[in-house]
C-alpha cells in the first residue's frame, strides 16, 4: 500500500492531499482573519458551511487531515526510494519541513484553541502559515522536478 497503488507508485498519489489539506487550511484561516469581527463572508456563506463549522474551525480540521495524510506521503516517498539514504536531499527535507511546520500549527491550536488569536503567539501562528505555504510550493516544485 506504500509502495504501489494500482500497479502504480503510490507517491504521487498521496502527495496531493497534504498539499491541498495544508494549503486549503492556510487559506481558510486568511479568510477568517480578514473576514474581521463582524464575520460577512461566513454569514454570507451560511448556506454552505459544514455543521457547525466555520471556516477557522475547518482550517483546524484540515490542519488534522493534513498532517496525518503527510506521514502518509513521507513513507510512501521513503519506500518509492528505498529509505533515507536514497531520497533526493532538497525534495524529502521540503517535505518533511512541511509536515513539521504544520504540525507545529496544529499543536499551537491544539493547545490554545480559538483564544491563539489575541494570544502574543498569533504573530508566530500566522507567519508559520505563510512559512507553510512556502514550504509547500518548494517541495511541489522539487518533486515535480523528479
Amino acid at each position: 500500500m506504500l509502495e504501489k497503488l494500482w500497479g502504480l507508485p503510490a507517491h504521487p498519489v498521496y502527495v496531493h492531499f497534504p498539499v491541498a489539506f495544508f494549503i486549503l487550511a492556510s487559506l481558510l484561516l486568511g479568510v477568517h482573519r480578514l473576514d474581521g469581527e463582524r464575520r460577512r463572508v461566513n454569514g454570507f456563506l451560511k448556506k454552505i458551511r459544514l455543521g457547525c463549522f466555520d471556516f477557522e474551525s475547518l482550517s483546524f480540521l484540515l490542519l488534522f487531515l493534513g498532517c496525518g495524510t503527510g506521514v502518509l506521503a513521507i513513507l510512501s516517498g521513503l519506500t518509492l526510494v528505498g529509505g533515507w539514504d536514497h531520497a533526493p536531499f532538497p525534495h524529502a527535507a521540503l517535505g518533511v519541513g512541511t509536515v513539521v511546520c504544520y504540525s507545529a500549527l496544529l499543536i499551537l491550536r491544539w493547545v490554545f484553541g480559538p483564544s491563539l488569536y489575541k494570544h502574543p503567539l498569533r504573530l508566530l501562528y500566522f507567519g508559520l502559515h505563510l512559512f507553510g505555504i512556502v514550504l509547500v510550493t518548494l517541495a511541489g516544485f522539487e518533486g515535480g522536478e523528479l
